[in-house]
């Protein structure tokens, strides 16, 4: 008798063939955790309920108990109920404890239960769930979306190392170039646009009406603030910062491409000019050059912009002498190769290392947590206590004391002063011209 497959979404990562070897997912290092003696007793769905009316009775989340529930997850059931505690420890002070594991969990879990949009949404949200990529998290899923051809995704993804100024190792510069390269061959918006609801009536489609407009009244206006970086939200402008980002950070011809297919794309005329006018001969590739053409063709010539028509020119003049052997994606991919040699054995290492150094750590944090609840059990059992004796003591007492509790009682009394109720008599009028008369004293 065959036995039943259990899990059809793993044996599928098996069979696949990835830019990354199986054995950089490091899953049995990454599996091991759920045999921890802290993850191995908890059922989620309890454990979740038990922290909600904790939340709901002070308030506030541990960091560890949201790492234990982030490193849980194995399947969809619990995914919105994760969201929201993660909102709610990002919206505490107690955000500043927030574990190193309980960033790569939620990630990594995410990634292999193929909910990619969901994690985009966090990841794009750092100020409400506060979850950041680290290198190898990063790695794991751009190849996921890369072998999927999720390239919108993958795009995506890059940009988020992009605006974390983390440019990884080289495996993860020539995957971010890689995602931005393949989401240029058919680019898409990062969010699409809800579509206009339409009613039919008498035959015809029409676009549902706008909701009427509301106003607010606000006590003053901040003055418009660019910083070119957070505030980018055009995906031309975002992949276009991310090529030229990463591509500074990529020696060779390689990077001076991604510079100068990034600078096209993110708009800085200028920089593009000073940038060519530097090159020599076999120092950008003819896809990257033809694409750059391609795209500021698209540009429109503005008042704005002086140095648009002069980069185009320069780059016309300069495309029959700048052009390199092959094509940028068989370059990406020789960078990808050779970053693979050189660092998959040393992420392999750092990763099964920094697994077991997570259940250390989760497991002393832990023990940190109960400490410090038993020490507040303790205060709290001292307190009531204490008040238990002192209210004892005044029973005792209480004849003896009888006259100092009075003088307390009458010292808490709260006496208004009366009020007159009856006619309010008129004051009298003082003549501003008087003078009072001088007073003499005779002696006798």
């Amino acid at each position: 008798m065959w036995k039943p497959l259990r899990n059809l979404r793993q044996l599928h990562k098996i069979c696949t063939r990835t830019y990354l070897s199986q054995a950089y997912q490091c899953n049995e290092a990454w599996s091991s955790r759920l045999n921890s003696p802290i993850l191995e007793k908890i059922n989620l769905e309890s454990y979740l309920f038990e922290l909600e009316q904790k939340h709901q009775q002070t308030g506030k989340f541990s960091a560890i108990d949201i790492d234990i529930c982030c490193n849980k997850i194995q399947d969809e059931s619990f995914i919105e109920e994760i969201f929201d505690i993660l909102h709610k420890l990002r919206m505490s002070e107690e955000t500043s404890n927030t574990l190193d594991s309980t960033h790569h969990a939620i990630i990594r879990n995410l990634t292999v239960l193929e909910k990619y949009q969901e994690l985009v949404l966090i990841l794009n949200d750092p100020l409400n769930y506060g979850i950041f990529l680290d290198t190898y998290s990063a790695n794991i899923l751009l190849d996921t979306l890369l072998e999927a051809k999720k390239f919108t995704l993958a795009a995506r993804i890059a940009t988020f190392l992009m605006l974390q100024e983390d440019y990884g190792n080289a495996i993860s510069k020539s995957l971010a170039i890689l995602a931005c390269w393949k989401y240029l061959g058919s680019p898409e918006p990062f969010e699409k646009q809800a579509e206009e609801e339409v009613t039919p009536t008498d035959g015809e489609v029409k676009p549902k009406k706008k909701p009427e407009e509301v106003k607010i009244r606000v006590k003053y206006l901040r003055n418009p603030y660019f910083d070119d970086h957070f505030d980018l939200k055009d995906p031309q402008q975002l992949v276009g910062k991310t090529l030229y980002y990463f591509g500074m950070h990529t020696p060779g011809s390689l990077g001076k491409s991604a510079q100068l297919l990034g600078l096209s794309l993110y708009g800085k005329f200028e920089e593009g000019i000073r940038l060519v006018s530097s090159l020599k001969n076999g120092d950008i590739f003819t896809d990257v050059l033809e694409k750059s053409l391609e795209v500021l063709k698209g540009v429109e010539n503005s008042e704005d912009k002086p140095s648009l028509g002069e980069f185009v020119a320069l780059l016309e003049v300069k495309k029959g002498s700048l052009k390199a052997e092959g094509t940028f994606e068989e370059a990406v991919l020789q960078s990808l190769s050779a970053g693979i040699k050189s660092c998959e054995k040393e992420d392999i290492a750092k990763q099964t290392q920094l697994y077991d150094d997570w259940i250390r750590i989760r497991q002393e944090k832990l023990e940190e947590e109960l400490l410090r609840l038993r020490r507040a059990q303790t205060v709290k059992e001292i307190e009531k206590k204490t008040l238990d004796m002192e209210a004892e003591e005044r029973k005792l007492w209480f004849f003896e004391n009888e006259d100092k509790i009075d003088l307390q009682i009458e010292s808490k009394k709260v006496y208004y002063p009366k009020k007159w109720f009856g006619k309010k008599k008129k004051p009298r009028a003082q003549d501003e011209g008087y003078v009072p008369p001088e007073i003499t004293v005779t002696r006798n």
